[in-house]
């Protein structure tokens, strides 16, 4: 993750071997502030409206990184609209998105 502020460039994760050496392709510049998902499964829903009772329309990855469209951060009872970097919106129970 680039901190734009400070320059500092700190690594979210383990990186396949494939991309820890070579050339990486740039696809998206995007403005934070961003959230990581923090599940202990494979993925969390992403919905089309801030209720368990919602259409599912995708599955964002543990440790993915999204956009916090609101500003307002995860956290217990709450529900964040994200938007990807594949340019899909939608929201994410809180409890499952760590700043």
């Amino acid at each position: 993750m680039l901190d734009w502020e400070t320059g500092l460039l700190t690594p979210i994760g383990d990186y396949p071997e494939e991309l820890r050496s070579g050339r990486n392709t740039v696809r998206a510049v995007v403005r934070g502030p961003f959230l990581r998902v923090a599940i202990d499964g494979d993925c969390v829903h992403l919905r089309n409206a801030p209720s368990i009772e919602s259409e599912i329309t995708g599955c964002v990855a543990t440790n993915a990184l999204v956009k916090d469209d609101d500003g307002v951060g995860g956290g217990p009872g709450r529900w964040v609209r994200v938007q990807l970097f594949d340019g899909r919106a939608g929201y994410i129970a809180g409890e499952y998105l760590v700043d």
